[in-house]
Parts: structure tokens; C-alpha cells; sequence
């Protein structure tokens, strides 16, 4: 699924110029599982995600997701970085890694973004 909505993420340092993301995927229960990882985080919010790989080196994609692993409810994002831009065919990891409070973790609310300029 294809989306032609268009996002502006802010750099976290203020001299960087703004990047604009083109969403490739939403709402998914995977996420991307790939090679060309670079690095995650955990972000508030999606546009929070897009602004940190605005700031980090030959970042082309942001995939936000809840990876929900018994982190008692948060609402925090898992933001993972990739140098390739990835569509909803990518999104292969759906969990079901055994936590250490003995339950599987499952994705949701997985959103794919591809840095345009």
C-alpha cells in the first residue's frame, strides 16, 4: 500500500534545513528486516522518528512501530534507520521474540518513511 502523503521533519540541530518524507507503508504489523540497518531509537512520535534520521549520516528511511515487549504501556516508539528506502514488502519482522517476562513481543502500528529531499 502507497501513500502520497509528504511529512517535514525538522534536523535536530537547527542548522540542518528541513527533509521532507514520503510515507510507503502504514499501520502494518511488521516491521522492516533488512541489511542495510543503520541504527534505532526511541521516539515520542513519528515526526520525532523522521527528524533523527534527517540527523544521522546516509539515513534514507525511518520505520516507526510499537514494539510492544512488556515495556508496561509505553507509548514510546521503536524508530529503526535504514540507507535504503523499503515499501510494505520489506516488513517482515512480526515479533515473537520470548521476553524476559516469558511473552512474545509483537509489532504494531508499524509506519514506513522515505526521505525524499
Amino acid at each position: 500500500m502507497r501513500f502520497s502523503a509528504l511529512f517535514v521533519a525538522a534536523s535536530f540541530s537547527a542548522a540542518a534545513s528541513a527533509a521532507v518524507y514520503n510515507s510507503t507503508f502504514t499501520n502494518l504489523t511488521a516491521a522492516v528486516n533488512t541489511g542495510d540497518f543503520i541504527t534505532f531509537s526511541l521516539q515520542p512520535t513519528t515526526a520525532a522518528c523522521t527528524a533523527f534520521c534527517t540527523s544521522v549520516t546516509n539515513c534514507t528511511f525511518a520505520n516507526s512501530y510499537l514494539d510492544v515487549n512488556g515495556k508496561n504501556g509505553t507509548t514510546m516508539l521503536t524508530c529503526s534507520l535504514y540507507t535504503k528506502c523499503h515499501n510494505a514488502v520489506d516488513a517482515t519482522n512480526t515479533g515473537g521474540q520470548i521476553q524476559p517476562n516469558g511473552k512474545p513481543d509483537t509489532i504494531a502500528s508499524s509506519d514506513g518513511f522515505c526521505r525524499v529531499s
